[in-house]
């Protein structure tokens, strides 16, 4: 496996780079976890597309057993517990952290997450993923 660093935040450079945590060392990979098992699981899913989980009730797979949950919870149950409450729209899902990036992106337009080798910002880190994998092979 890759080698692992802890990266401290410098003031006001808020770069996935230089956010406090541990990075990801997969060639341009953007990622930055919070623990060990967070990278590993990252790793396992991302760069080995190892998708270990299965959905008991349909074909579904995924490496992340939060996503397992989050697919159980939001296609068999179809729960939608937290709903937007900003004007008229309708957005809702099962996951608040959904709901959060949701209105920072749509309704306060904060896009925090910049890439180290262009102007490029976003409001998703899987945004940044897909920018970076297209962009800067």
């Amino acid at each position: 496996m890759h080698k692992v660093h802890e990266n401290k935040k410098k003031q006001g450079d808020d770069t996935l780079a230089n956010r406090r945590g541990l990075n990801c060392n997969y060639g341009e990979c953007p990622f930055l976890g919070n623990s060990k098992l967070q990278l590993f699981e990252h790793v396992k899913g991302r760069h080995l597309q190892m998708k270990d989980l299965r959905c008991n009730s349909c074909a579904f797979v995924t490496s992340y057993k939060f996503a397992l949950m989050r697919h159980s919870r939001t296609v068999h149950e179809r729960r939608r517990a937290h709903r937007c409450d900003i004007g008229a729209c309708a957005f809702s899902t099962s996951a608040k952290d959904l709901l959060e990036g949701h209105i920072k992106s749509k309704h306060l337009g904060i896009k925090d997450v910049r890439c180290e080798r262009c102007p490029f910002r976003t409001s998703y880190t899987r945004a940044m993923y897909r920018h970076m994998k297209t962009v800067h092979k």
